[in-house]
């Protein structure tokens, strides 16, 4: 047998284990994920723990953290080389959580779609899916740029951001393009995540008026014409005919 006929039994081994993998590491890496965002949630809120309760946030950060690194490394490994780059694409959040860990949440909504009440594949079935994944995903953003801007902003001089209360409301602001001013960061990175946070509140509002524009094309779209809603036509008589 040749190497060629070799090949395709050697790239469907490999699929197969990569799909036990990712089977067997599903629930584990969903409660690291939410281990992990309540760890750098609690480090965020309430800092000053006695230093047990921090080395074992610490420790626990730092487990996912290894984990979050170790996943993706063993999903390229067994994916094919010609899939790698698709491979890459559709999977960039699981990559880029390996750096910034605080990411890897994120993919806990992927979960979403097998949840109670979002079946069905018709228009309004796939708009409300869209939306509820649309509005946790905004939902997520916006909790996560404030914990982090407060651990950034907590302890810098003329900080205005030091509770967590202060944080949440600053960020709900920013991504309503309200700005207030009345909380604002001081530091570089705090600017930095507020510039982000910016430019999600456009992305997040434009998405949000597409999706309403669609709604009531296609709701007026369906409706028959005023005229003949009030002035229905009369059937025709047989003497008429």
């Amino acid at each position: 047998m040749t190497a060629a006929a070799h090949h395709p039994k050697r790239a469907e081994r490999r699929e197969a284990v990569r799909a036990r993998w990712e089977r067997a590491t599903r629930w584990p890496l969903i409660a690291l994920s939410i281990g992990f965002l309540v760890a750098y949630s609690l480090l965020a809120i309430t800092p000053d723990r006695p230093r047990e309760e921090e080395i074992t946030i610490l420790v626990i950060m730092g487990v996912a953290w290894l984990a979050f690194i170790i996943d993706p490394i063993v999903r390229i490994a067994l994916t094919a080389p010609a899939e790698r780059r698709g491979f890459l694409a559709a999977h960039r959040v699981d990559f880029f959580s390996a750096v910034l860990p605080i990411l890897r949440p994120f993919t806990l909504l992927r979960h979403l779609d097998a949840a109670p009440g979002f079946g069905g594949n018709g228009g309004n079935a796939l708009r409300s899916r869209v939306i509820a994944i649309a509005a946790s995903y905004a939902g997520m953003f916006v909790y996560v740029i404030a914990i982090t801007v407060l651990r950034v902003e907590r302890g810098a001089e003329g900080a205005t951001i030091v509770t967590f209360g202060e944080a949440i409301w600053w960020a709900f602001v920013t991504i309503a393009t309200v700005g207030y001013g009345d909380y604002v960061p001081v530091t570089g990175l705090g600017r930095f995540l507020a510039v982000i946070l910016m430019a999600g509140g456009v992305v997040i509002i434009g998405t949000s008026s597409a999706l309403i524009v669609s709604y009531l094309s296609e709701r007026i779209g369906h409706k028959p014409p005023v005229e003949l809603r009030e002035h229905p036509v009369p059937p025709q008589s047989d003497e008429a005919q």
